[in-house]
């Protein structure tokens, strides 16, 4: 049997969550965002969850 070693991660101690502020996606820092960008990206992460109900609810009927 082989031994497999994995780094060991922490979360971290304070977790934010209020819309956007502060969050980072990939390369870019959503309080650098235009208003217009940060609506689009709004209702793009709505959609997104959006979706992802639907295919829960799709999921929990079977």
């Amino acid at each position: 049997m082989e031994t497999v070693y994995l780094p060991l991660q922490r979360a971290p101690s304070k977790l934010n969550q209020s819309i956007l502020q502060g969050w980072s996606f990939n390369l870019f820092n959503v309080n650098e965002l235009t208003e217009a960008e940060k609506d689009t990206l709004r209702v793009f992460l709505v959609d997104v969850s959006a979706i992802r109900k639907i295919k829960a609810d799709a999921e929990a009927a079977r």
